[in-house]
């Protein structure tokens, strides 16, 4: 039978012609030349078969039935796995826009700091330095003085270029949420958030505590959860600022205040005057952490 014995072939072209990157009106050209071709080959084949066998029933072979099925649906199956693909690259890619567009906002806010506090300083410097040697000639009495003003300024600027260099080494809300994402994925487990968003508003060193308490949270979900899908829900009210960090496996039996780094956490949380509250069943476990939203500099002046 021309079907059976080239059935591999029609399967072979089906895949083709649903998985390669035609434009939509050259794979439909493709897709009918096919299922024609296919068809009528079929037809042919089928009446040779009753023409030389008496009382022929296609439902006698399941097995043919089965190859037909895999070849007429070869090529939708092809085209859904095409469009899966797709997909993951678009949103691999969307990934990879996202950490470069967080790292180029952390080399402006770098930037803006540098300009704001270091380049003040040094102007400072470059003044005292250059009034300084005036002085060397007309009053050489006061010539320490500035000095002194150029060494504390030199000393504040060294302290403020570690401080920067210490925020780097620390990881913001959304840093984290990339990194522990890649993580999850490497141990199967799905990760959704809701509201993130909001946090991208969040002062910097708020985000840097929070961000240090989701990575600890996630981490020992990884570790001892045995779950398949982790929530981060992001909540903002009028003063306070809350997250929920909930998975779906299964649970802490026996809760310890200082079991799985939850006594780090609350450290943590104490130190932005925040708290955080467990709570687990056999369905899973939730971490809720809150803290009170920072005032803003229009807020205090408003206040003061």
């Amino acid at each position: 039978m021309l079907v059976e014995n080239y059935m591999a072939l029609f399967i072979f072209i089906a895949w083709v012609v649903g998985s390669l990157p035609f434009t939509k009106r050259v794979r439909w050209r493709y897709l009918t030349a096919y299922y024609g071709t296919f068809t009528a080959s079929v037809i042919a084949a089928v009446t040779k078969l009753v023409a030389v066998t008496p009382h022929f029933q296609l439902t006698d072979r399941l097995d043919l039935l089965v190859l037909l099925a895999f070849a007429y649906g070869s090529p939708i199956a092809a085209m859904s796995v095409m469009r899966t693909a797709d997909k993951s690259r678009a949103i691999q890619q969307t990934n990879e826009r996202l950490e470069n567009f967080i790292r180029q906002n952390e080399r402006n806010r770098i930037a803006q700091d540098l300009h704001d506090t270091l380049g003040q300083s040094f102007s400072m410097i470059t003044i005292k330095t250059e009034l300084a040697r005036k002085l060397l000639k007309v009053a050489p009495e006061k010539v320490d003085e500035q000095l002194n003003d150029v060494e504390n300024a030199s000393r504040d600027n060294l302290q403020l270029v570690r401080s920067i260099v210490n925020d780097l080494r620390q990881l913001n809300i959304a840093e984290v949420i990339i990194n522990q994402n890649r993580n999850l994925q490497d141990a199967n487990v799905t990760l959704l958030t809701i509201n993130e968003s909001i946090s991208n508003t969040w002062p910097r060193q708020l985000q840097i505590t929070l961000g240090a308490v989701i990575q600890e949270a996630i981490t020992n979900i990884i570790r001892h959860a045995h779950a398949d899908h982790c929530w981060l829900t992001f909540g903002q009210r009028a003063n306070l600022l809350t997250i929920s960090i909930r998975d779906n496996g299964k649970g802490i039996h026996k809760p310890r205040e200082n079991s799985s780094g939850i006594s780090g956490m609350i450290k943590r949380m104490e130190t932005i005057n925040g708290t955080l509250d467990v709570a687990s069943s056999s369905e899973g476990t939730t971490l809720t952490i809150s803290c009170p939203k920072p005032k803003t500099n229009k807020e205090e002046e408003l206040q003061s």
